[in-house]
């Protein structure tokens, strides 16, 4: 006969199912709880113990699985490698901070982060470059120099910088062999980088000379001269060895800052520019031996004339030597010379077209007349705002005392050399600021090219 069991009821069999997922589940929460406090415990004691008391403690903790050692493992050494590096490299130098490598004689490198200043270097290099200017502001073909530290030959690694590298690829989470293998690369990298430059440099030196060289011989074909060396000193007589400086450094100007530009084209541009320099010398000459009474008759048409000279010297980059001969040959005055020479720029024009003399600012009085200097003091700051490199102190100062007879020149340049190096002049500027001074009396060459003082007051 068939036994019959009650099925019991709900709430009985709710807790008999309770009571089996309990008996499964608190065994495992124990499991976890000894693990996670046997991995604390360990946390805590393992800097103090050696790489086998660590495996053995390991080992013992409660629940570890193998995988799990053997990840503390790896670790466990790369740490040990890291320590072993900064010991090494603290002992070797203890002035150099461990994430800093100095090497001798060359700019610092952050190792930590050496791969992204590598494509930061890189990104800046795509980008146009700022060119070098030289002394006189024109930007050079070859704008490095030669002992830059950076493009000479680099000595490789010592053992203590291979480890500071390694070290800081460690510390960004690198494996060893991954630090080991980037530190090597970048090594070859910076040795690599020296011989780049030095390469760069030489076929910039190259094109350099090949420019001059096509300068030179179209100089001589235009002026007319041979290959000889007779034939080369006789075109200094057209052509001074400053004035060849000038047109050459234009010319790598016009290369630097013209990327369309060919070596041919800018030779054939500047060597027109001396040829025409040399006509209008000669006729400078035959000119300035006729300088007299007469020329004071003929009104404003030699002062014309020496202005459109002015424009021929200045692409000749070669205005200074037209102030030489306006001063030697027409006996004018270092202002009156630099007037002509370097005519105002734009910016200044602008200026002196909206300055307004004394007379026209307030009624003259003995108040007004005391703060003259003052006035001029800040007449000076206020143009220092638009001088360009091409504009004469000089030839300023002559434009303002042209329309304002209470102008103090002396009190004008006062200003301006205070603030020279702030405002940044060039060397000609500021050997204008010491030729200030003039003669009480106009220069001869000034009487008769300029218009009388009372018919140029504006």
């Amino acid at each position: 006969m068939a036994q019959n069991i009650s099925k019991g009821s709900i709430f009985g069999r709710i807790g008999s199912a309770l009571g089996k997922g309990l008996s499964e589940q608190i065994p495992k929460e124990v499991e976890q709880y000894r693990l996670s406090s046997g991995l604390k415990q360990f946390e805590q004691e393992a800097s103090n113990l050696n790489p086998m008391q660590q495996l053995a403690r390991l080992s013992s903790i409660p629940g570890i699985t193998p995988q799990q050692i053997q990840s503390f493992s790896d670790l466990a050494r790369q740490q040990a490698s890291m320590r072993a590096l900064e010991r090494r490299g603290t002992s070797a130098d203890q002035s150099v901070p461990m994430n800093r490598q100095e090497i001798p004689s060359t700019r610092d490198i952050q190792f930590s982060n050496l791969r992204q200043q590598r494509d930061a270097q890189a990104q800046q290099e795509e980008r146009p470059q700022v060119v070098q200017m030289d002394e006189t502001g024109v930007p050079r073909i070859v704008n490095r120099n030669p002992l830059d530290e950076r493009s000479l030959t680099q000595d490789p690694w010592t053992p203590e910088q291979r480890d500071r590298s390694i070290y800081g690829y460690l510390r960004q989470g690198h494996t060893l062999p991954e630090a080991t293998h980037l530190a090597a690369d970048d090594e070859q990298r910076f040795l690599s980088t020296a011989t780049a430059r030095q390469k760069k440099d030489l076929e910039l030196q190259a094109i350099r000379d090949k420019a001059y060289d096509e300068l030179d011989r179209q100089l001589k074909l235009k002026l007319q001269k041979g290959v000889g060396k007779e034939d080369e000193e006789d075109m200094f007589k057209d052509l001074s060895g400053e004035e060849k400086v000038r047109l050459q450094r234009s010319m790598e100007r016009e290369l630097r800052l013209n990327q369309e530009a060919n070596i041919d084209d800018v030779a054939n541009d500047f060597s027109n520019r001396a040829l025409a320099m040399a006509k209008a010398k000669d006729k400078l000459r035959t000119d300035g031996e006729r300088l007299g009474w007469s020329t004071w008759f003929e009104g404003e048409e030699p002062l014309k004339k020496l202005k459109e000279f002015s424009d021929i010297f200045k692409k000749a980059g070669n205005s200074e030597e037209y102030v030489n001969i306006l001063r030697n040959q027409y006996k004018m005055s270092q202002e009156g010379a630099a007037s002509i020479a370097f005519p105002p720029s734009i910016r200044v024009n602008e200026f002196l077209r909206k300055f307004r003399s004394l007379r026209k600012e307030e009624t003259l009085s003995a108040r007004s007349l005391q703060k003259i200097p003052e006035r001029s003091r800040r007449i000076a700051a206020d143009i220092e705002d638009v001088i360009t490199n091409d504009d004469s102190l000089l030839t300023i100062a002559r434009n303002l005392s042209e329309r304002d007879e209470f102008f103090d020149k002396n009190a004008f340049f006062d200003q301006l050399s205070e603030d020279k190096d702030r405002i940044g002049l060039n060397d000609r500027q500021k050997l204008e600021l010491t030729e200030r001074a003039g003669s009480f009396l106009p220069s001869w060459g000034d009487f008769v090219i300029f218009p009388l003082p009372v018919l140029r007051r504006k």
